[in-house]
């Protein structure tokens, strides 16, 4: 079956991959037409053609092709479809309800945290991400590693701090200057090298959800599929910002065999992949998706008291 799933992944034209797709089908299942239709099958990976954890999930179950990971998970197509060509306007945001998905790094790498405003009369959600890196070496890393961190960086995409080591004072400050402009309902976070930051912004009020990258109930799994349903709904404005958009097209996803999957780097021996924007966008995604935002406002405050 192996050489059949490298066929599919080169995503032959679809007469080639229907042939194909029936050649695996009444391979793997001789039962075929009577504990599974093999319409339903074939249906399926035609489908799953453009949507890779959904062709590794059939490829897995009922054609016994393991696989470890998937190829891109979101494709530029299908990002870009979501919103992107509407830019974001933050004056608009101001005073706005949001979340908070914390994705700390390495001290060399790139940490990201991202803001999620919830959808309005059925508009679409919105992503505001922030990124940091060192400053130290930035132009040697942009050359070594081919990718613009140095012009990403003059252009107010990425935040450089101080130094060879990323500097979390520096993203603390970031996080409390938006929340005097956002109101931030809850700061979602991956525990990993998070427990000094999360400890200081707990002392300044905020609410802190722990998010694990795992399948776990309560672990970043439920999180990534309704990403993934709200870009396909084009409910998702993300402005095209052009690191967040890199990040998508390294991010790769794993499943567990029962229709939970989570964000991965494709090859993590090539270090320069980086995901953390993504892994943040779905963290403060599901937790605004969660606690879903109505309008609070006191009657008292909007029209006063009255005296009868």
């Amino acid at each position: 079956m192996s050489e059949y799933k490298e066929k599919l992944n080169k995503n032959e034209d679809v007469s080639k991959q229907e042939e194909l797709i029936n050649k695996i089908i009444f391979q793997a299942n001789p039962n075929i037409n009577v504990s599974v239709k093999d319409s339903y099958l074939k249906s399926r990976l035609l489908e799953g053609l453009d949507k890779p954890i959904q062709r590794t999930d059939i490829l897995t179950k009922n054609l016994n092709v393991w696989t470890q990971a998937s190829e891109v998970w979101i494709s530029s197509d299908r990002w870009l479809k979501s919103y992107s060509h509407q830019n974001i306007n933050i004056n608009e945001l101001k005073g706005r309800k949001a979340c908070i998905g914390l994705d700390l790094a390495t001290t060399r790498d790139i940490a990201a945290y991202v803001l999620c405003f919830d959808s309005i009369d059925n508009g679409p959600y919105i992503l505001l991400p922030r990124f940091f890196m060192p400053q130290e070496n930035i132009r040697q890393r942009s050359k070594e590693d081919r990718v613009p961190y140095e012009l990403w960086a003059s252009q107010g995409l990425i935040t450089l701090t101080s130094g060879d080591i990323i500097d979390f004072d520096v993203i603390e400050s970031s996080i409390l200057n938006d929340a005097a402009y956002f109101e931030i309902i809850e700061i979602a976070y991956d525990p990993w090298k998070a427990i000094e930051i999360v400890t200081h912004l707990e002392s300044e009020g905020f609410k802190m959800e722990q998010v694990r990258q795992s399948f776990a109930v309560g672990g970043l799994s439920e999180g990534t599929s309704l990403f993934e349903k709200t870009i396909d709904e084009r409910k998702l404005l993300h402005g095209n910002n052009a690191v967040l958009n890199w990040m998508i097209s390294c991010c790769e996803v794993k499943t567990d065999g029962r229709d939970n999957y989570l964000p991965v780097k494709p090859d993590r021996r090539r270090s320069y992949k980086r995901i953390d924007g993504v892994v943040a966008s779905i963290m403060a995604l599901h937790r605004v998706i969660k606690n879903h935002f109505e309008d609070t406002t006191s009657i008292y405050e909007s029209e006063g008291v009255f005296t009868l």
